[in-house]
């Protein structure tokens, strides 16, 4: 424990997930239940995400003292005169895909242009304007995303954003074969994932407690994987070692 941390009071926060409890969340949930948080003096309390979730602006709002999000996340506050900044990532490379079922002559991202394409609202923000400058997609390809993965399942010529360490558990087992996953990064999507931002005047005020957590994540996300994961915090699949390397390794 850090000098002087166990003679203060532990310091709250709230820390928003981009999105529902998975895999690559692993390490703020290992850290949570294996006491690495309330060894560096802090009471935390973690916040799932969701369609409905509006992380960014929660985090203005002072409901959240950091977030979840991506290196888009802090660009678009300090655009929209948000003072906030990226304080840690912890995936390298960006997990995600553009997903399509087997058989339908996709192999490559340029097979996808002019095809419909299901992407959410917050990723129009993001990937979405990477694939119309650098590769000529168009907003008359979008088609609403509907956060399930029906929609896809039940048309053969359905594609949709993913993450290639889900696409092949959460697609894969309903369909004859795997679907096709196009990682972005693989394309030069330079992009920062899982990562922690908040406020610049809650970092100035703070340097410290955010320091500490997320030295305590990093932590417990480097101890999570393998058969000493605590079983709440594995996986429910094991990623292969060629999913585990294209999301995880440094580019």
């Amino acid at each position: 424990m850090p000098a002087g941390v166990a003679a203060q009071a532990a310091e709250a926060l709230r820390f928003g997930l981009n999105w529902l409890p998975q895999a690559e969340m692993c390490g703020f949930y290992q850290a949570q239940a294996s006491g690495l948080y309330q060894e560096a003096g802090l009471d935390v309390e973690l916040v799932p995400g969701g369609p409905d979730r509006n992380i960014p602006l929660q985090v203005a709002a002072g409901d959240l003292q950091l977030g979840m999000g991506s290196s888009f996340t802090t660009l678009n506050m300090v655009q929209q005169g948000i003072p906030a900044r990226t304080v840690a990532a912890f995936l390298q490379k960006d997990p995600q895909t553009l997903v399509a079922h087997a058989g339908q002559g996709v192999e490559t991202l340029e097979d996808l242009k002019g095809r419909p394409i299901m992407v959410a609202k917050f990723s129009q923000a993001e990937f979405w304007q990477f694939l119309k400058q650098r590769y000529g997609f168009s907003d008359s390809q979008l088609r609403p995303y509907a956060y399930s993965s029906v929609p896809f399942l039940a048309d053969p010529r359905a594609v949709q954003q993913g993450y290639i360490t889900e696409d092949a558990h959460l697609l894969g087992k309903e369909l004859k074969e795997p679907p096709v996953s196009i990682l972005l990064a693989d394309y030069g999507y330079d992009n920062y994932a899982t990562t922690v931002f908040a406020l610049d005047s809650y970092i100035d005020a703070q340097r410290d407690a955010v320091a500490r957590f997320v030295a305590a994540a990093a932590r417990a996300g480097a101890n999570a994987p393998g058969a000493t994961t605590p079983r709440r915090c594995r996986p429910p699949w094991p990623p292969t070692p060629s999913t585990a390397r294209r999301c995880t390794t440094s580019r």
